[in-house]
């Protein structure tokens, strides 16, 4: 009897106890904040509005670290006045484009004006000369015998040769501007289709070079008794 009165008393007490009518929720969650006019903000489990953090003015933000070495180049770029430099313009890109010119020193056939005769086998161009391949020349002071007669070989040799050419141009293998410069040059060299050096050791003006190409007209020469051999 005394646990049943027990029992009896206490559901009494809970059926007089207040009810709360609030919906459940998790008391561990914290109520939301909620912005209110002015920038402040309303906390609903204190009921206080506390005020917003005031934020520093935009000069008043720390300032970045500047290297001072790239603080005067911006500087200097900046204040410089000086126009800008155009460059020359570039070469072609293709040979196809712009065929290259050819270097002075190649050496090709060409017409020289001019040409006078130093001796049986040396022309000068200018201030350059050029020697015939395969001749050898007598010099200027030889002199020939022939018989009892002694004439000034070497000298005669020389004026031979130069009123064949006669101021004609001559055709030699030389490089470009060749007689611009002092320089010398090895080339056989033709007056329109004839030889020069061939034409000089035939007609006995000059000795042909032993195994050079000349010997037979040498020979020849001999043999007629012309030039330095009569």
């Amino acid at each position: 009897m005394i646990a049943l009165g027990f029992s009896i008393l206490s559901f009494g007490l809970l059926v007089l106890a207040p009810v709360d009518t609030r919906p459940m929720r998790d008391l561990f969650d914290r109520p939301s904040v909620r912005i209110v006019e002015g920038g402040g903000h309303f906390d609903p489990l204190t009921g206080e509005v506390r005020p917003r953090a005031a934020v520093p003015p935009n000069d008043a933000a720390p300032a970045e670290p500047v290297d001072d070495a790239s603080q005067a180049e911006v500087d200097s770029a900046s204040s410089s006045q000086d126009p800008l430099r155009r460059l020359p313009p570039r070469g072609a890109l293709s040979d196809l484009a712009a065929p290259a010119e050819k270097p002075d020193d190649d050496v090709a056939k060409r017409l020289l004006a001019r040409p006078v005769a130093l001796d049986a086998a040396r022309i000068a161009i200018g201030q350059a000369v050029v020697e015939l391949p395969g001749v050898e020349p007598l010099e200027l002071a030889a002199q020939c015998s022939s018989g009892s007669l002694t004439w000034p070989c070497g000298a005669r040799s020389r004026t031979e040769l130069r009123n064949f050419l006669r101021g004609r141009s001559i055709e030699c293998e030389v490089p470009n501007r060749f007689g611009e410069s002092r320089e010398s040059i090895t080339s056989a060299c033709s007056v329109g289709d004839e030889d020069i050096g061939a034409w000089v050791v035939s007609r006995g003006w000059a000795q042909a070079v032993p195994g050079g190409p000349y010997e037979d007209l040498q020979a020849s020469a001999k043999a007629n008794g012309l030039g330095i051999w009569r």
